[in-house]
């Protein structure tokens, strides 16, 4: 028993929406690894143009340097997942192809309701797919985000302690 054509136009427009969504969460997550990428870069920078200036001495000045090299790993890590973030792009479905869809849908033994079912499923499978791979991004994303933030308080921190004890 099939559903009624209403209710089938109503699932293959939700299926579209759905995987249309999932795609633009896709490219905010791209714009926000790049941001990413570019901020850790900046404090990276500024971090190792400092860097020059430690130096292990055997005394209290050692904390600031330590805190330096932490807020450098900091930054690295937070470098690493911001690309790994940027990068992810495989297994990402697309719309279905219209071939595909023609082979699988077009013939005598399939009605109207059956090909919107179908339609409708590829869309919702596309886009649970996708969905997959966006939260996996923004995991990452959100953990660099983090490690962006400890790496720069280190550094702020580190260059406190290094003009205090000057």
């Amino acid at each position: 028993m099939s559903a009624p054509t209403g209710k089938l136009d109503l699932f293959v427009g939700e299926g579209e929406k759905a995987f249309t969504t999932e795609n633009q969460r896709r490219d905010k997550l791209t714009d926000k690894s790049e941001s990413l990428i570019k901020a850790v870069g900046l404090v990276m920078g500024f971090q190792l143009i400092d860097l020059k200036n430690l130096s292990y001495t055997g005394s209290r000045k050692d904390l600031g340097l330590w805190l330096a090299v932490g807020a450098l790993l900091a930054l690295s890590v937070a470098l690493v997942l911001a690309l790994l973030g940027a990068r992810i792009r495989s297994g990402y479905k697309s719309q279905p192809r219209e071939d595909d869809l023609v082979n699988a849908l077009w013939g005598n033994n399939v009605s109207d309701d059956d090909a919107k079912a179908q339609v409708a499923r590829t869309y919702f499978a596309a886009r649970e797919e996708n969905a997959i791979i966006n939260d996996g991004r923004a995991r990452l994303l959100a953990f660099s985000g983090y490690c962006l933030l400890a790496g720069f308080f280190m550094a702020v921190l580190s260059q406190v302690l290094l003009k205090l004890v000057k």
